[in-house]
């Protein structure tokens, strides 16, 4: 009896991972199919956010990027927030890095450019400086006090329920 309950448990398992996608998003604001997966509370991520992100690196160096947010609802955007993934030439981690609107709202179809957002990392005396940054976008809060996503949402919640887009050499900003 035993041994059926866990062959039954380890096959639900398998067939829970093996429903839960982790599709790229190419920027649309369209989530991953969130129907089934881990403890987090999925129906906060269901729907259209409200944004489109694009982002390239500086000219002058990779330590930091420039993202351009772009309301894409017919509400104004007083609070977005997002979380970016740093990563060497070799894939391997360097930092991560919440930031925000920093205080600025989004008309309904205007967009934003937000400057200069740090993404590279000091170890000791070294300066690890990243070959592309993954960035999600994980609350965009509206006027009317609507809101898509999970404003204290923690970094596994992030990773598992949002879709993002990755920045690299090749990145420019969609405008």
């Amino acid at each position: 009896m035993k041994r059926i309950l866990v062959l039954l448990l380890v096959f639900c398992t398998i067939l829970g991972f093996a429903s839960c996608k982790d599709e790229k998003s190419s920027g649309s604001g369209k989530g991953k199919d969130l129907t089934l997966g881990g403890s987090f509370d999925y129906s906060k991520y269901e729907g259209d956010r409200g944004v489109e992100i694009s982002g390239r690196f500086k000219a002058v160096s990779n330590q930091y990027i420039d993202v351009r947010v772009k309301n894409t609802s017919s509400k104004k955007i007083t609070v977005a927030k997002f979380y970016s993934v740093s990563y060497d030439a070799y894939g391997e981690f360097i930092c991560d890095n919440f930031f925000d609107l920093g205080g600025k709202e989004i008309q309904a179809g205007d967009g934003l450019l937000l400057d200069m957002i740090s993404v590279y990392h000091f170890k000791g005396d070294q300066v690890l400086i990243p070959s592309k940054v993954d960035i999600y976008a994980y609350n965009v809060y509206f006027e009317d006090g609507t809101e898509w996503g999970n404003r204290n949402a923690k970094k596994e919640e992030i990773t598992d329920c949002c879709s993002y887009i990755t920045i690299d050499n090749n990145s420019e900003i969609n405008w």
